[in-house]
Parts: C-alpha cells; sequence; structure tokens
C-alpha cells in the first residue's frame, strides 16, 4: 500500500483569507464572526455568522472555490498544465453539504409564484467547476455528509491513493452562507443566541458560516518524485452511521466510539 501525504493547502473562511493567516488567528484567538451582511437574519435567533468578508460573486460559492484552489496549488507549487498531464492518475474529491448559494430558495419561490426559475445547480456544476480550475482530468467523487463532507473527501482520496486508484488527488470542500442553512438550523433551535462558546458551561448552541478548502494529496513517491514540500502524512481514517436519527447522535455514544476505534486500527 502507498503512504499518503498532503503536500498544498488552500482556505478562505470568516477569520482568514489563506492557510497562514488561518493560523496566526487562531494562535491569537481572533473569531470571524459577526453580523451578517449576506441576508437579513432579523427573523432568526441570531444575526451572527462566520462570513467571508470582500466576496463579490453573486454566487458566492464560486469565489470560495476559486480562491481556495488558487492557494492550494500556488502553496503545494504546482500548477494547472502540470495536474492535468497526470490525466487520469489524478482525480478530484468535493465535499458539500448544499453546494450552492440562494438558488433553491430562488427556485422554489418561483415555482410557488408561478414561473419558471433555470437556476437550480446540481452538486457536480462546482465540483466540475473545481476540476477546471485545477486542470483535473480523471474521475470527480462528490462527497455530501453534513458537516463531515469535506473530511470524508480528504478520507476518500486517501483511500483511492493508498490502493493505487490514483497517483495524486484535489480534495476538500467549500459551503456558502445562505438563508437555507441558517433557516434550518433556526428551526432545530441550534443556533447560539450570540456566539457560540463550545467549551463553556453555559453554552446555548453553535454558530455558522461559510469556507472553501482544498488540500493537495499525494502518494509518498509521487511527492518526493517532483521535489515536494510535505506537510504531514495521513495515516488512517474511518467512517460511519448511526442510523439513530438525522440530526441527533445516538445518546450513548456505541457508535461515536466505534468510528474513533476503526480509525485507530486503520
Amino acid at each position: 500500500m502507498e503512504r499518503v501525504v498532503i503536500t498544498g493547502i488552500g482556505c478562505v473562511c470568516g477569520n482568514a483569507g489563506n492557510f497562514e493567516h488561518l493560523k496566526e488567528a487562531c494562535a491569537k484567538g481572533q473569531s470571524g464572526i459577526h453580523a451578517c451582511t449576506v441576508f437579513d437574519a432579523e427573523k432568526l435567533q441570531t444575526d451572527q455568522f462566520g462570513e467571508v468578508q470582500g466576496i463579490t460573486e453573486e454566487n458566492r460559492l464560486y469565489e470560495l472555490i476559486r480562491v481556495s484552489c488558487e492557494q492550494m496549488m500556488e502553496d503545494a507549487g504546482i500548477s494547472r498544465e502540470q495536474i492535468a498531464a497526470y490525466g487520469t492518475k489524478c482525480r478530484i474529491f468535493y465535499g458539500t453539504l448544499l453546494s450552492t448559494s440562494d438558488t433553491y430558495l430562488k427556485h422554489s419561490t418561483s415555482a410557488l409564484a408561478g414561473m419558471e426559475d433555470e437556476s437550480l445547480p446540481r452538486m457536480n456544476d462546482f465540483a466540475a467547476y473545481a476540476a477546471q480550475l485545477t486542470g483535473v482530468q480523471g474521475m470527480i467523487d462528490i462527497s455530501s455528509a453534513a458537516c463531515a463532507s469535506g473530511t470524508t473527501a480528504v478520507g476518500m482520496a486517501f483511500d483511492f491513493i493508498r490502493n493505487g486508484l490514483c497517483d495524486c488527488a484535489v480534495a476538500g470542500g467549500a459551503d456558502s452562507l445562505n438563508r437555507l442553512s441558517a433557516y434550518g438550523f433556526n428551526v432545530l433551535k441550534s443556533l447560539s443566541q450570540s456566539v457560540c462558546n463550545p467549551y463553556d458551561e453555559t453554552r446555548d448552541g453553535i454558530t455558522i458560516g461559510e469556507c472553501g478548502a482544498f488540500f493537495m494529496v499525494e502518494s509518498l513517491s509521487h511527492a518526493l518524485e517532483r521535489g515536494a514540500r510535505i506537510y504531514c502524512e495521513i495515516a488512517g481514517y474511518a467512517l460511519g452511521n448511526d442510523a439513530y436519527h438525522i440530526t441527533s447522535p445516538e445518546p450513548k455514544g456505541e457508535e461515536a466510539a466505534y468510528i474513533m476505534r476503526s480509525a485507530l486500527d486503520d
């Protein structure tokens, strides 16, 4: 089996415009949570969200994907042309919850008004966009596993590379801040009344936001051959499913414990 490493990182989120800024912001405890300007949050439990500043595109997701993919390639020291030259030996693994901005709502609103609307996108539209940006000519794989979508995409890339099905992969994901997610978590009464405090005894919920993050994932031999800088090695992972409830975990934690043991075994 091939050993698998990460050689490039690109990301953009509420408190950072790239990976270096993110490390600095996390070290200094700088939050990216603030009052939402993307949509009207008056009817929600909170107006505090992790919003990326400076996005100009109408569909925010395209910009999140573009910026993080371009950063990843620059960080990995690899060009679109080089990736394209790998042909089917390089694949893309894209993770997302909704993979849209507010087009689902626009489509539904138009339908209710008896109007035709062609704006409804498919998840593979955005995955294909990421593939075009990076030059990937191999298989496109899409993971939609709620909050674990991007991590699942990286795990899938790891599996394919270590089993010799490809030499390298672009892996990661993106989701934009949108009303559908915000109102969904609001209905679940999951949103914090202000800003989330995950380790506080008085915590009252989560805060959601938007992000794009992509990694260059390669077999160790492939990375060494092209002289790539190596961040780390992926040692193992595991996936599972409680089969208990669509949003609530199985209360005894047995499935969570099983997945942790499985990851360690892997």
